[in-house]
């Protein structure tokens, strides 16, 4: 059975991708900021996987710099509890040991983007 709550899809596959074809955006040790090298990221916004899902959800007022207005008030477990709300995972998903040590919003960039396909495959097998 999936961990990913199949009704989450679609804000999952946005999340994908953007940050698949956007790799200048994504960056997992920040939960969002804008670059001061707009070469880096001509979008000018880089967020991390539940960064990017809070943006891309559209259930957060974003401010003119195109973050959360609620971010600035909210801890590193507020946000994580968030992106974990909104892609329909269980909290024990993102906090727990996988991928070799690493949870899914403590981890590279790369294993999280291989995690986020491994858990929309196991939701779309399971919606099936």
């Amino acid at each position: 059975m999936s961990v990913m709550d199949p009704a989450a899809l679609p804000l999952a596959r946005k999340v994908l991708d953007k940050i698949t074809t956007e790799p200048k955006s994504f960056n997992m040790d920040v939960w969002c900021e804008s670059p001061i090298d707009d070469n880096l990221n001509p979008c000018g916004t880089t967020a991390c996987l539940a960064g990017w899902t809070m943006i891309l959800s559209g259930e957060y007022e974003l401010g003119k710099d195109g973050f959360p207005l609620e971010l600035e008030m909210m801890s590193s477990a507020d946000i994580e509890k968030a992106g974990a709300r909104l892609l329909g995972l269980p909290l024990e998903e993102v906090v727990s040991v996988i991928e070799g040590g690493r949870s899914l919003f403590y981890s590279s960039e790369k294993v999280a983007i291989q995690r986020l396909q491994n858990l929309i495959s196991e939701a779309e097998l399971a919606a099936a």
